[in-house]
């Protein structure tokens, strides 16, 4: 009896010996190939508690990452059409100009076109821009500063039947300026320098050329469409 209970006992012990065995082994090959101290894949928490692994994460902000992108790339590439009112004023009187620009968007910022415009000078003769529009913007979002450059030539018209006798013609045209970009409109400062100069025929037969610069400060809206 004795004998037979020792008999038991020691296979109860192999047993028991081979069973933690296994279990050590397995624990063992379930690590294999991990960094130490990771017991499996990195996982992070939604605000709902989600488990989301890092791949997932990865997938995410590359998603974000390309909206902004995006964003950006859609505020580049396309063409802007204005309609703008300039209120001319100067120590020699004031005047309205009026101007249509076609320009292209080349990038987020910097948007170049071509315009044309009418002053209304009268003084004896009226002025018809033709510039190169230059606007780079110095920031983002709704309420944005720009810089703007025009520059081109204008072309004179002369109204009115008393100076039919009289040859003239434009000049240079420019203006420097700042505005503010709010979402389709636009506020814009600046100086205007026109240019223009006629002949007259004097009772002595001479001939009189006389040349006059406009220079004035520009308060200006613009709308786009």
């Amino acid at each position: 009896m004795t004998m037979r209970k020792s008999i038991l006992l020691t296979l109860l012990a192999g047993v028991a010996v081979l069973t933690g065995t296994a279990a050590t082994q397995a624990a063992a090959n379930s690590g294999a190939g991990m960094p130490f101290g990771q017991c499996g894949p990195e996982v992070s928490f939604g605000q709902s508690g989600e488990e989301r692994p890092a791949d997932v994460r990865l997938g995410e902000d590359a998603l974000v990452a390309g909206t902004e992108q995006g964003k950006a790339d859609s505020r580049a590439g396309g063409f802007v059409r204005q309609l703008g009112a300039d209120w001319l004023a100067g120590n020699d009187g004031s005047t309205l100009r009026l101007s249509l620009t076609l320009g292209y968007q080349y990038t987020d910022r910097f948007t170049a076109g071509i315009g044309a415009g009418y002053a209304f000078y009268d003084d004896p003769v009226d002025l018809v821009p033709v510039y190169l529009d230059l606007v780079y913007l110095l920031g983002q979002g709704s309420n944005v500063p720009f810089l703007q450059l025009k520059s081109g030539y204008s072309r004179s018209v002369m109204r009115g039947d008393e100076h039919t006798n009289v040859r003239h013609r434009g000049g240079l045209f420019i203006q420097p300026g700042v505005g503010i970009r709010m979402n389709d409109m636009s506020i814009t400062a600046g100086f205007s320098f026109d240019h223009a100069s006629w002949d007259l025929d004097q009772f002595s037969g001479r001939l009189v050329r006389e040349k006059v610069s406009f220079r004035r400060v520009q308060l200006g809206v613009g709308f786009h469409f």
